[in-house]
């Protein structure tokens, strides 16, 4: 079974050339631990008149979410948060991906309910 890389909030930036909006950092690393899922890509999707939205995003996007799989911290740090509450609530457990840039890798940072 392949794991999943959920990704709560992917940062982009305009492409000043044809408009479109694109990663401001490479998926390539992580595409080799999963399939990559993105709940929100668009500046527009994390805005306060919206926040809730966004979070409840994150939270439907989740929902297929296994003890096994992933979630980059990338982008808006709440929606990270987000995501890794609603991990453990469904799993008990959140492996959380940190890029490292010394070693240009993510570091495995695994969160246990202990409760």
């Amino acid at each position: 079974m392949e794991r999943t890389v959920f990704i709560p909030h992917l940062p982009t930036r305009q492409n000043p050339v044809d408009g479109l909006w694109v990663p401001t950092i490479s998926l390539n690393p992580a595409a080799k631990l999963g399939e990559l899922k993105v709940a929100c890509n668009h500046p527009s999707d994390a805005t306060p008149d919206n926040f809730s939205e966004a979070l409840h995003r994150v939270a439907l996007m989740l929902q297929s979410a296994t003890a096994q799989d992933y979630i980059i911290m990338a982008g808006d740090p709440v929606l990270c948060a987000g995501a890794i509450h609603t991990a453990l609530l469904n799993t008990g457990v959140a492996n959380v991906l940190r890029w490292n840039r010394d070693t240009r890798a993510y570091d495995l940072l695994k969160i246990e309910d202990e409760s």
